[in-house]
């Protein structure tokens, strides 16, 4: 079991990291059950439909060889340089699989407008030994007519894996 589950989580990041890394991810971030991750990174812009840019790309994953993971709860937080008055949104979007054939992982789309929401937070359940996402951070809309917001904007990501149900 712990061989196939080695095999397939491994085929699967390499097939995901050909077909999306050169393009969209920018980052791999690994977190255990039981465990935390916190990364930083910029925005350097209002994202752009022609070009997809700028957009902060991540593979997720979580795997574990003895109990399963539970949820999996991905926390963006701008820690943006801007005068008051100004406002700007941001979200974050992703998808992902597990190894469970009957827990497909939800879609993500989760937005935030600053000043009035902190960070976009969700939780996705994985309750699988392998869990991966991938995530895409944007900003949507800057509306400057009252205060400048200056960029490269910094975002931290905590991306944090609870323990799940020990099998049976």
């Amino acid at each position: 079991m712990k061989k196939t589950v080695l095999r397939v989580a491994l085929i699967t990041t390499a097939v995901l990291v050909l077909f999306t890394g050169s393009v969209y991810a920018q980052q791999v971030i690994s977190v255990s059950p039981g465990s935390s991750v916190t990364k930083e990174f910029y925005l350097n812009g209002v994202f752009d439909l022609d070009s997809m840019s700028p957009i902060m790309g991540a593979i997720v994953m979580t795997l574990s060889f003895a109990d399963p993971a539970g949820d999996m709860t991905i926390s963006v937080t701008p820690a943006a340089s801007r005068e008051w008055g100004s406002i700007f949104s941001f979200m974050v979007i992703g998808t992902g699989i597990t190894l469970s054939a009957d827990n497909p992982l939800p879609f993500i789309y989760e937005k935030a407008e600053i000043p009035s929401a902190g960070a976009v937070t969700t939780t996705v359940p994985i309750n699988s030994n392998f869990g991966m996402l991938i995530i895409g951070v944007l900003i949507d809309k800057v509306d400057d007519t009252y205060g400048s917001v200056n960029f490269p904007m910094r975002f931290s990501a905590t991306v944090s894996v609870s323990a799940g149900a020990a099998a049976e």
